[in-house]
């Protein structure tokens, strides 16, 4: 029925456009090459405007585009040189009003003079709403050990980008490992390497800097994930190396030498240890945190010799009881998804917040899908254990590094779709079945401008309910200061 629907819209938006758009002199039965390409994406209503150009290679001179509702009504209609750009307050008001519904865009591009009128395209006004924001990192692409980078807040329903922590503040070191609690950022974490490493952690209205190495863990905290309680996170412990291909299409491999699961418990800053995640032949990494807290989702393999084994690095999907009152550890692993069996390497395990899927990244081997060209994101079903390539959102270049929105009905990726160097923010909304309609890149005032530009790579993005409330100035003072506080192993 919906289909149906949408065919008898994009015909009568056709003949409105024929009508009230004076100077179109043809028409073409095919979308418009534009970019970026919104073509039958769902977004929110509270999204930012769908500004776009013409794609690249499209020589022009203009662009003209008219949005209509279902009933064939005129919302909005724009023109630019080189770029449309919605008016904010009109397009939040057309698309607020239009909620569950869809709209059409009937798109002219001028060349050589003259007009011409493109088959309309939908886009689909989600009702389930979205997180006031994201964050993520800008990273600067190259290969040194900390080049320029920081960590930042993204309003999704405007262009605003606010500076969360940069590593120019405190003499260039690296910013990683950055999340929030259910996208509540009154729970932060997010940890520093290099002269000044720590971890910053937030809770409760406190800023503490950490020392989290002990000596029975012998490394940093990274890759977090916070109990629903905001009483524990989960960390792992990595020793993390880098080698360069030289004889093949990939650039390079970032893998462990040795990884460990560790749960540290703010309160008391205490460390809660298990033999069963610090298996000296094994490889645990990435713990996340299952809906309710009773569980820790996570990746482990056997640790071979690396990188001279590393074909054979495969990880498999795992998880371990975990009682916050006692808080200790279960006494046994579950795997969920054998992933040598296979063929396939599974990572970064993101529970959505219902308790219905995880979100993981896979790829033919290795524990660090941004740089494997074949890495997709799949789906975990917890009830039924089916384990699916969402093909649906998925493209032939890298797509990982997920999140959900606190409603998990969207969830945000980094993707190297489109020029297959730089890793860029795409959105996707999931339905009540588990199915994601098309994803639509994060909008930007002037797209073309700003990401040809652009010289820095997306990633680690997460939602975030509210604007993160992080001193940076107080936080620079603490990393430059030898204070810290030292975690011990309870």
């Amino acid at each position: 029925m919906k289909a149906f629907r949408l065919i008898i819209l994009a015909g009568a938006s056709a003949l409105v456009v024929s009508c009230s758009v004076p100077g179109a002199d043809k028409s073409i039965d095919s979308y418009p090459p534009i970019w970026p390409d919104y073509v039958g994406v769902t977004v929110p209503s509270s999204i930012a405007p769908l500004n776009f150009s013409a794609a690249e290679g499209c020589e022009y001179e203009g662009l003209a585009v008219s949005v209509f509702d279902e009933s064939g009504s005129k919302l909005i209609s724009q023109s630019g040189k080189r770029t449309i750009k919605f008016p904010i307050r009109k397009w939040h008001k057309s698309l607020r009003s239009n909620e569950g519904k869809t709209l059409s865009f009937a798109v002219l591009i001028k060349r050589n003079g003259a007009w011409t009128a493109y088959k309309p395209f939908s886009v689909d006004v989600s009702a389930d709403a979205i997180d006031y924001g994201l964050t993520y990192r800008l990273i600067k692409a190259g290969y040194q050990s900390f080049g320029h980078m920081g960590v930042f807040e993204r309003n999704l329903s405007n262009f605003r980008q606010k500076t969360i922590l940069d590593n120019k503040m405190f003499d260039a070191g690296c910013l990683n490992c950055h999340t929030s609690n259910r996208t509540d950022p009154s729970s932060f974490s997010l940890h520093i390497r290099g002269d000044h490493s720590a971890t910053l952690l937030k809770r409760d209205g406190q800023t503490e800097c950490l020392n989290t190495i002990t000596d029975e863990t012998g490394g940093f905290f990274v890759y977090p994930s916070w109990h629903p309680s905001g009483e524990y996170i989960a960390y792992s412990v990595n020793k993390t190396r880098l080698s360069f291909y030289t004889h093949t299409d990939r650039k390079l491999e970032v893998y462990d030498q040795a990884s460990d699961l560790v749960v540290y418990k703010p309160e008391t800053h205490e460390v809660i240890l298990s033999d069963l995640v610090r298996r000296k032949d094994r490889f645990e990494n990435y713990p996340s945190f299952s809906a309710d807290g009773g569980e820790i989702y996570f990746v482990s393999s056997e640790a071979g010799d690396l990188p001279k084994e590393m074909s054979g690095n495969r990880y498999s999907l795992c998880k371990i009881a975990f009682d916050a009152e006692a808080g200790r550890f279960g006494d046994k692993v579950d795997t969920l998804v054998d992933g040598p069996a296979l063929g396939m390497s599974i990572n970064t395990p993101r529970p959505s917040y219902d308790g219905r899927f995880v979100m993981v990244a896979a790829m033919d081997y290795g524990t660090f899908p941004i740089w494997h060209p074949e890495a997709d994101l799949w789906l975990y079903d917890i009830k039924t254990g089916d384990f699916r390539n969402i093909e649906e959102i998925n493209s032939d270049c890298p797509d990982s590094f997920h999140n959900w929105s606190s409603s998990s009905r969207w969830v945000v990726f980094t993707s190297r779709r489109d020029n297959s160097l730089y890793t860029t923010l795409y959105i996707a909304h999931m339905d009540e079945n588990g199915h994601f309609g098309r994803p639509f890149l994060l909008p930007q005032r002037n797209p073309r401008k700003y990401y040809d530009q652009l010289m820095y790579s997306f990633n680690t993005p997460d939602f975030t309910s509210a604007p993160v409330d992080l001193d940076p100035r107080a936080a620079r003072k603490m990393l430059l200061s030898t204070d810290r506080i030292r975690v011990r192993v309870r």
